[in-house]
């Protein structure tokens, strides 16, 4: 399970820090997926209204590393997807691009590609899809996936229910 944001935001002072060490200094962070202690996709998430092309010397770092990762699971390398997020706690949508050939056949063996963007198949997902979608990259059986998608539909309709609750004003 992911671990909760100890501050409530994602720690800044790190960036800040390494990005005073200047160009010839390139860093960037890996978030990914991974099940019985075995890494199965790497990620880079990022904000719907982020700007970014395939051509980022951190994507291409991270892709590098996905393409050369071999295990029983993964003998092709990583899948490396760069899911750009829509923030909604009610509807959140994901929009997964495919970032090497196995993170391609992963999305293909998942459902239809709804397009190509800067050469990269992406298929846009709801928060069902995107559980179903890391679900296969984990090979869960169906029943467990089943149950993470019961769990996400009723947190983002937790969630919308708690936005119509009118609030009491302030004593």
């Amino acid at each position: 399970m992911t671990a909760h944001e100890r501050n409530g935001w994602r720690c800044e002072w790190p960036s800040r820090w390494h990005r005073q060490l200047g160009r010839n200094f390139p860093m960037c962070d890996i978030d990914g997926m991974f099940d019985r202690h075995q890494p199965v996709a790497l990620l880079d998430w990022k904000h719907e209204q982020a700007r970014w092309k395939p051509t980022d010397a951190s994507l291409r770092a991270i892709a590098n590393l996905a393409n050369g990762y071999r295990s029983t699971r993964c003998p092709d390398g990583l899948p490396f997807l760069v899911v750009r997020y829509r923030d909604d706690d009610t509807a959140p949508t994901f929009e997964a691009h495919a970032m090497n050939a196995p993170a391609a056949a992963l999305l293909d063996a998942s459902g239809s590609i709804d397009g190509t963007a800067d050469g990269c198949p992406y298929r846009t997902l709801d928060a069902a899809g995107f559980v179903q979608l890391a679900g296969r990259a984990r090979g869960l059986p169906l029943p467990a996936v089943v149950r993470a998608i019961a769990g996400a539909t009723i947190g983002t309709t937790l969630a919308a229910d708690a936005r119509r609750i009118p609030r009491r004003p302030a004593a």
